[in-house]
């Protein structure tokens, strides 16, 4: 069998073989001691094909110094071998290619142990068996080769593949495959493939070269059938004791984050590169310029022209938050309302590491530099400066505590506002501020806009901080938090706290400074949750679904039953409510009756000939200044006069 190998040094060969001829022709020559000795070194001698050719030619000359009797017999066993045609010796272009990830499969060589018969009777037949567990062991001991795992495969199924595959006929979909050993192998400074088959003394053809920078792993993925393409083929799984591994290599472990990586980047995942790692962090996970700083250094400084558009990718297709909750802060300047901003963001984000954005001033680029901070503070703001950029219904989109997916101006660009909490300060009272929101106003073109809905201002809103020079209130939007539209401009006083953050910034610093900042912030903290609380109260389990809340299909003819039956219960019970208004209200008929009649103001509980003596005109008369006599259109007097009497007697 020929082999190639790379230690191919012209001027190193032809100085050895020219020992070799002064050895063979010195006094005293024995053939046979020569051979004895290349046989007990024959290991080291084989060792020397891993080596580059400096290291190489490095042993050579340390063999020549300290081991002058062995370097001839080296190259004398080298001749021999290329005599034989085990060993070809090649220079230049023609060398054979070498490569650092490997595959060899083989069948399992003869056993020599009666209690072995289970394995011998899985011998493929007709065929030499060629490797056992010792010969893998010594292929193994090899100090270039950085990493490795095998196993045996003993009850793997054909497939219908295989047997299509196969000429000879013999094999067939679902017959047991014959035992085999699967060996992955890492080499770092690359060899041959010829090598490789040498150390594990198997025939070229069963050494399969893997390629890709994760070609390691891929290949001791297949070991146990895991593998995307095994998986795909139905093929038996093998358990992770089965794997035999080299020193430190955790294979579960290896596997797992390879799979977990795959499912995340995709089937060429294994192949990324630390850049491409990198840049799809950006682009999947959303990692800040900062995060990828913090975790590779060097990669960054490499690439960090690139990363910008893929985080800007990434927070075009992010899709908006759920919940906006915006915070509007009334009350003078100069009393620390900035700061305060800041503090509550930094205690609501307390994980993020820079948790807010200042929107700039320029109108044109109001958010030039945004990169998907969760907090947006706006400072000094008026709702006139809102409208004057952004029109009224952009000042809404930008407020709505249910945003949709917008693209807002940057400088260049155009970005994605995904943050999950607006604060706005400002020195227009809270009532001065929303109320010009829905105000009318004349924009930059001179077209005049009328004034929208009020409410459309106030439930932007659910919080309202009022900040004075010594103390504040925090105020919540009832009808936000109770979802009733009809009080939506009520305010109620959730906390007051008192003291003065100016004192606070002028005099504190440091830790003392947060430790007093977070006496301030924390009833904040816990409006905000609570109001998050409440909007998150929606049911999610379709089985816990009011039935009120389905829609119903019904006809034509269903429907008119439907609004019959809902307008005679609804006149019914105006004409309850009637009565219980005849009987108990200073202004109902009974009233008007005792005018008449004195003697009735007192109702006698055992005698009820006071109601058959109520006169019906004085009955209609009430009627119709209750609900405009649409009761007498409905009903009969009879029927009328009987639930009058059902009420007064509480049984309605």
């Amino acid at each position: 069998m020929a082999y190639k190998t790379k230690n191919s040094v012209k001027g190193e060969r032809k100085r050895g073989l020219q020992a070799v001829k002064e050895m063979e022709a010195a006094p005293g020559y024995d053939p046979q001691a020569t051979l004895a000795l290349a046989q007990a070194n024959l290991d080291a001698f084989g060792k020397l094909d891993d080596l580059d050719d400096a290291s190489f030619i490095a042993c050579m000359n340390d063999m020549r110094a300290n081991h002058p009797d062995i370097y001839p017999v080296f190259w004398w066993w080298r001749k021999a071998e290329e005599q034989a045609g085990r060993r070809q010796e090649e220079d230049g272009e023609g060398t054979e290619s070498r490569y650092k990830f490997f595959m060899v499969t083989q069948f399992l060589l003869d056993p020599f142990a009666d209690e072995w018969e289970d394995d011998r009777q899985m011998l493929k037949p007709g065929v030499a068996p060629w490797i056992d567990t010792p010969q893998i062991e010594a292929g193994l001991d090899h100090k270039s080769i950085k990493r490795w795992c095998w196993i045996w495969h003993d009850r793997d199924i054909y497939t219908e593949e295989d047997e299509i595959a196969d000429r000879t006929g013999r094999i067939k979909a679902g017959d047991r495959k014959f035992k085999h050993a699967h060996i992955v192998l890492e080499v770092p400074g690359k060899v041959p493939i010829s090598t490789i088959a040498r150390w594990f003394k198997v025939p070229p053809q069963q050494v399969t070269i893997l390629r890709g920078r994760g070609a390691f792993l891929d290949g001791s993925e297949y070991l146990v059938h895991e593998s995307p393409r095994a998986v795909e083929q139905h093929k038996t799984h093998y358990d992770d004791d089965e794997v035999h591994t080299s020193p430190g290599f955790d294979f579960r472990k290896e596997l797992t984050d390879l799979q977990a990586h795959r499912a995340k980047f995709g089937k060429r995942a294994g192949e990324m590169t630390p850049v491409d790692t990198m840049r799809m962090h950006v682009l999947l996970d959303g990692w800040t310029m900062k995060q990828c700083r913090e975790d590779d250094p060097l990669t960054f400084s490499k690439i960090r022209n690139t990363l910008p558009p893929l985080r800007l990718d990434y927070l075009m297709d992010a899709p908006p938050c759920p919940f906006r909750l915006n915070i509007y802060v009334d009350g003078p300047g100069g009393i620390g309302k900035s700061a305060f901003c800041e503090y509550i963001a930094q205690s609501l984000f307390s994980f993020v590491d820079d948790p807010f954005f200042h929107v700039g001033n320029d109108e044109r680029v109001t958010f030039d530099g945004y990169d998907g901070e969760p907090v947006i503070i706006w400072d000094d703001m008026r709702a006139i400066d809102f409208i004057k950029h952004f029109g009224n219904n952009g000042t809404f989109r930008l407020f709505d505590p249910h945003p949709k997916k917008m693209a807002e101006q940057a400088k260049h660009t155009r970005v994605i506002l995904n943050n999950a909490l607006t604060i706005i300060n400002g020195v227009d009272s809270f009532d001065k501020f929303i109320s010009t929101l829905a105000g009318e106003y004349i924009d930059a073109k001179g077209y005049h806009h009328h004034a929208e809905d009020a409410n459309q201002a106030w439930r932007r809103f659910p919080m309202i901080l009022c900040v004075r020079e010594n103390d504040f209130d925090i105020l919540i939007n009832q009808g936000f938090i109770n979802k009733d539209l009809s009080s939506i401009q009520t305010l109620i006083t959730y906390s007051h706290v008192r003291g003065s953050m100016k004192a606070i910034i002028e005099r504190l610093d440091g830790a003392a400074k947060q430790k007093a900042f977070a006496g301030f912030v924390q009833p904040v903290v816990n409006a905000a949750k609570m109001i998050e609380d409440k909007h998150d109260d929606k049911i999610s389990d379709p089985d816990q679904i009011p039935p009120e809340m389905m829609p119903v299909v019904e006809s034509a003819e269903d429907r008119f039953m439907r609004e019959c039956a809902e307008y005679e219960e609804r006149r019914f019970n105006t004409l309850v409510s009637f009565g219980h208004w005849f009987w108990d209200s200073p202004a109902g008929g009974w009233a008007e009756y005792t005018k008449m009649y004195p003697a009735a103001k007192v109702r006698p509980q055992e005698e009820y000939e006071f109601l058959h003596n109520l006169q019906w005109p004085t009955i209609r008369d009430a009627i119709n200044r209750y609900v405009d006599g649409e009761l007498v259109a409905t009903y009969t007097e009879q029927i009328i006069r009987d639930t009058i009497e059902m009420v007064w007697n509480g049984q309605l």
